[in-house]
């Protein structure tokens, strides 16, 4: 009987070890699959703001053209770029007092520099055009959250910061002939008062002629 429970206690022992055998195979051969985890999208966005000012001096052309292009590139390779970017320049147009947003997309952290200005192919007469060169910064994080945070320095060829990139343009045409001078409305008004007064010493040297004559008769 004493050897029935031993071997009685001996399967049991077997039985447990192949139980938490068991399990333990189960547990590798779990960590060699593929799970899927919902992870925190990293992407952001940088916003980087661009103004641009035209002004016209003096008379100006009917259909001038007022209407300014600009690229923006990058300093290194794969560097992340605005959509609608071909080999590796980005190109937009601007057009009287107007403002732009460049958006771009980021999925890594790190620092990311661009260079921002004026595309300028045939200067035309009359025409000014700013030739600034701005830098551009973008210094993207990690956030807390677990997602990406990002800061835009934008600075001047001088190497002072600037809240956005600007430029100013400017026609100079050709000032108004002398001939088509319009007559203030003072001078209109001395003119109107001469001629009344002129009229009336006329009319008074003929009244006192005509008397005078009377008397005579």
């Amino acid at each position: 009987m004493i050897r029935n429970r031993r071997t009685e206690n001996i399967k049991n022992r077997g039985r447990f070890s192949a139980f938490v055998a068991g399990i333990a195979l189960a547990a590798v051969l779990l960590q060699g699959l593929p799970v899927k985890a919902e992870a925190a999208s990293q992407k952001t966005v940088a916003k980087i703001p661009v103004s641009q000012t035209f002004e016209i001096k003096n008379q100006a052309p009917d259909g001038l053209n007022r209407e300014f292009q600009y690229i923006m590139t990058c300093e290194e390779t794969k560097v992340p770029m605005p959509e609608e970017t071909s080999e590796g320049t980005y190109t937009f147009t601007l057009k009287d007092n107007d403002k732009k947003v460049i958006e771009i997309a980021y999925e890594h952290a790190g620092v990311y520099y661009y260079n921002l200005k004026q595309q300028v192919s045939d200067k035309k007469d009359k025409f000014s055009y700013d030739e600034t060169n701005y830098k551009v910064a973008v210094y993207v994080t990690n956030a807390d959250n677990g997602g990406l945070d990002t800061q835009v320095v934008v600075k001047n060829p001088d190497g002072t910061k600037s809240e956005e990139a600007y430029f100013h343009n400017s026609y100079t045409g050709d000032k108004p002939a002398k001939g088509n001078t319009i007559v203030k409305t003072g001078d209109t008004q001395n003119i109107i008062l001469w001629c009344s007064t002129a009229a009336i010493a006329v009319v008074v040297f003929f009244l006192a002629v005509f008397i005078r004559r009377k008397k005579c008769q």
